[in-house]
């Protein structure tokens, strides 16, 4: 009977093993099975958001695409707009250059042209110079000649005047009286005129030999001629 009772005891043992294994066999199944299930679930969680990420992302590669592209688009229309604005530049220091060298050419030809103006006006005012400095020479030249006639002049009507003067002294002195029906006498001595008619001949002879050359012209008009006496001669 003890042994019974073990055998018992050993068999109640046995089931409540039995039935505790049961029990955590299923109890480690039930949460294998939610293990399973959350797993599902995580996975399910995990793909959703995996998706959701990846369609983020393929959105967000899309937008940063199309800006890529409107920023190459931009760079390729500026880059476009740099090549004509450069293009441009070139243009106008190509103008700009081809300007400057036809100023240069034109201001090199008016410098030319100036450098042979002052050469022609140097010339000319030489000329000139030269003409004026033979006009003064010819001018002086001729006032020269004009002063040495007129002194000669001078000279020979002083010498005239003072040789008249001498003869009618002389003449004054030397002649007779001639008679009244006698025109001239040639020098001789006339014995027959009075000597008042010599007087009224040769004294207004005097009187103009003693004038200056520049009243006696206006005064008696030409020169004197040959008087009565004979000694007296024109003054040209």
């Amino acid at each position: 009977q003890n042994r019974f009772s073990d055998y018992e005891k050993r068999k109640e043992q046995k089931m409540l093993e039995k039935l505790e294994f049961e029990r955590r066999l299923e109890l480690g199944q039930r949460e294998h099975t939610q293990l399973l299930q959350q797993s599902s679930s995580q996975k399910d969680e995990i793909l959703q958001t995996v998706k959701e990420e990846q369609s983020r992302l393929e959105q967000g590669l899309s937008e940063h695409q199309r800006h890529l592209n409107a920023e190459r688009q931009r760079l390729q229309e500026q880059l476009k707009q740099t090549e004509q604005n450069i293009s441009s530049r070139i243009q106008k220091l190509l103008q700009d250059n081809q300007r400057q060298k036809k100023s240069s050419e034109i201001l090199k030809s008016l410098e030319n042209e100036r450098i042979r103006m002052e050469q022609l006006m140097s010339i000319t005012q030489e000329e000139t110079e030269s003409l004026r400095r033979r006009d003064v020479a010819s001018a002086m030249q001729q006032m020269l000649t004009e002063s040495c006639k007129n002194r000669l002049i001078q000279m020979a009507y002083e010498s005239q005047r003072q040789n008249l003067v001498q003869q009618a002294c002389s003449r004054f002195h030397r002649c007779p009286a001639e008679p009244v029906g006698k025109t001239q006498c040639s020098g001789a001595p006339d014995r027959d005129r009075p000597a008042a008619l010599d007087a009224l001949f040769f004294l207004p002879c005097m009187w103009l030999a003693l004038l200056p050359p520049s009243r006696a012209p206006g005064l008696c008009g030409p020169p004197l001629g040959p008087c009565r006496c004979g000694n007296f001669s024109p003054l040209s």
